[in-house]
C-alpha cells in the first residue's frame, strides 16, 4: 500500500513498482510503474509524471467519472486528443501539429528542358 485515501474506501494500491530496467546498464530506464485504486485529489493522479507510469481511478458511475476527469488539471479537451506536452498538449489538434496529420506529402519530377 502507498497511502491511505481520505476521500475513497480504498487504500492506493502499487502493482507494478517500475524497477530499473536490467536491459539497460546507463541511464534512467525504469519498467512500466501501476498504480490502482488512485484517490482523484492524489499528488500521482493530479501531476503528470515522466515515465512509463499508470494511474488508475475508481469511479462510481457515469456522472463521477465525468467529474473526476473535469476536476483533473490534465484532462482531455475535445479538440486537443493528441496529447502531448505541458498540460497534455492543449490546443495541439486545432495547430499546426494536427493540421500535418491531413497533409500528404507528394514529390512530382519535371522532365529536363
Amino acid at each position: 500500500m502507498v497511502s491511505s485515501s481520505p476521500t475513497r474506501d480504498r487504500p492506493t494500491k502499487l502493482v507494478c513498482d517500475g524497477n530499473r530496467s536490467p536491459h539497460h546498464d546507463r541511464g534512467f530506464y525504469v519498467e512500466p510503474t501501476l498504480f490502482v485504486d488512485v484517490d482523484p485529489d492524489a499528488r500521482i493522479a493530479q501531476e503528470e509524471i515522466f515515465g512509463p507510469v499508470v494511474t488508475v481511478l475508481p469511479f462510481d458511475d457515469d456522472d463521477d467519472a465525468v467529474a473526476i476527469a473535469i476536476a483533473n488539471a490534465h484532462w482531455l479537451a475535445p479538440d486537443s486528443p493528441f496529447g502531448g506536452y505541458k498540460q497534455s498538449g492543449l490546443g495541439r489538434e486545432n495547430g499546426i501539429p494536427g493540421f500535418e496529420s491531413f497533409l500528404e506529402i507528394k514529390t512530382i519530377g519535371y522532365p529536363p528542358a
